[in-house]
């Protein structure tokens, strides 16, 4: 089964009980997901520990619970910064065959202040692997672009441009194409309030690259069960 799933594509983060998730993605392949979304944290929790859970506002405390911020998510973040709680992620295109299926977001609104343009564009191939490619361009200062997703399988850098990623006895590649500078990265555990729930063997991982003022990339990511 395959799944590619992606997340709040109209609306914006100030929606009741969205997350900070614009451009996110579920992928599973050959019964493995290798992308995955950590889903919602309980209300009651959240509200017991002081959490200003129903204030959508840019600085609310809702955006520091690890599950509803974009560090959680399949996103690209600037200088490790929220997204813009009104910035609405629209498709753009949209095509379908058995050799190819493709959609397009422009997200640009949701990196408002960040960057000046980015568009984000999901393809599977004949054999349901995934590309995901973003074309940005970047703001009117030096910044630092991290390119990542959250995993439950075991990563491993094997290179600037490749992780390796072992779950249920299967592997998958995520290579980087099309940028150089560039290096894999693995986040370490995120620092969880008390209060948080925590998703045991969760991994964050991706590639990091800093971009000058006004810098144009396009920068490719594929998943691939070989080398």
């Amino acid at each position: 089964m395959l799944q590619l799933i992606m997340l709040n594509s109209w609306r914006t983060s100030r929606t009741a009980h969205a997350h900070m998730d614009a451009g996110s993605f579920v992928y599973e392949w050959k019964g493995v997901r290798w992308s995955v979304d950590l889903g919602m944290h309980n209300y009651h929790t959240l509200e017991k520990s002081g959490v200003d859970l129903w204030n959508r506002n840019q600085k609310s405390g809702r955006w520091e619970v690890f599950r509803i911020s974009p560090h959680a998510h399949g996103v690209l973040t600037f200088n490790g910064k929220d997204h813009q709680v009104n910035g609405i992620a629209t498709m753009t295109k949209s095509s379908y065959s058995p050799e190819r299926k493709e959609v397009e977001f422009d997200l640009s609104p949701t990196y408002q202040g960040q960057a000046k343009e980015v568009k984000r564009k999901a393809v599977l191939d004949a054999n349901d692997l995934l590309t995901i490619t973003d074309f940005i361009v970047a703001g009117d200062e030096s910044s630092q672009l991290e390119w990542k997703i959250s995993t439950l399988a075991e990563p491993k850098i094997i290179g600037s441009d490749v992780i390796m990623l072992t779950q249920s006895g299967k592997t998958m590649y995520l290579k980087l194409k099309g940028v150089k500078g560039a290096e894999a990265k693995i986040w370490p555990e995120h620092n969880y309030m008390d209060f948080e729930l925590r998703d045991k063997g969760l991994s964050r991982v991706g590639f990091v690259l800093p971009l000058k003022a006004k810098q144009r990339v396009e920068l490719e990511v594929r998943f691939q069960p070989t080398r």
